[in-house]
């Protein structure tokens, strides 16, 4: 599958003021769109089935269904689909890397 010139990404948090900062990270790179937001795995797997999405961040920890368990519904339904932890980049990275990481995700 070849890499799109900008990258459609889902942000699935249950805290829509984590939401809100990550999408304004990743919104300021040019090669980065926020096309849909979930507050919880339920809503992430639905909003990722119907929309064009690349990358789906989740957050580990969610209502109705957890990140880890939307990731693994969206592996069997949708597997073109790259998926990343929001608990790891935040932990892993400071503020102003969470968007190279999100580009490293796609590579």
């Amino acid at each position: 599958m070849p890499i799109p010139l900008v990258t459609r990404i889902l942000i699935a948090d249950d805290h829509a003021i984590v939401r809100s900062g990550l999408k304004g990270v990743l919104d300021a790179k040019p090669d980065m769109e926020v096309v849909a937001e979930a507050e919880d795995g339920a809503e992430a797997v639905e909003k990722a089935l119907k929309e064009d999405v690349h990358l789906a961040i989740l957050d580990v920890s969610m209502p109705r269904m957890t990140g880890i368990q939307a990731a693994a519904e969206l592996q069997k339904r949708k597997p073109e689909l790259k998926i990343g932890s929001k608990a790891y980049a935040v932990v892993r990275y400071a503020h102003h890397r969470i968007a190279y990481t999100v580009h490293d995700l796609m590579s």
